[in-house]
């Protein structure tokens, strides 16, 4: 599993992600080793930005999936999770209004 926390966003981030990973899955096995040997891969992004705008979903979760019909192939082999933080408040924040609460900094 690699972990990895990014402050803002780069165009090198997710390619970078996507080669740690990749090393990760690869660097399980050494000369002789059967296939049946490795394990799931995944990479976990926290970010402190939005890293996708389109969507509002806190956490994207990214897999080998057929384009077409959404079919995963095998059981996920490597997985990408991104957790957007400013997602995470918004939305907590939303739920403490709804509850009947603001936080204290917002009531200025």
């Amino acid at each position: 599993m690699s972990v990895e926390v990014q402050a803002k966003p780069t165009k090198s981030f997710i390619p970078r992600l996507a080669y740690y990973l990749a090393l990760l899955y690869g660097g399980q096995l050494r000369e002789g080793d059967g296939f049946e040997n490795l394990c799931h891969a995944y990479a976990i992004a926290i970010t402190k930005f939005r890293q996708f705008p389109e969507h509002d979903q806190m956490q994207s979760v990214f897999r080998f999936q057929e384009a077409t019909c959404g079919m995963i192939l095998g059981q996920p082999l490597m997985e990408m999770h991104f957790v957007e933080l400013p997602k995470y408040m918004a939305g907590r924040e939303r739920r403490l209004q709804t509850r009947g609460w603001a936080p204290p900094w917002k009531n200025g």
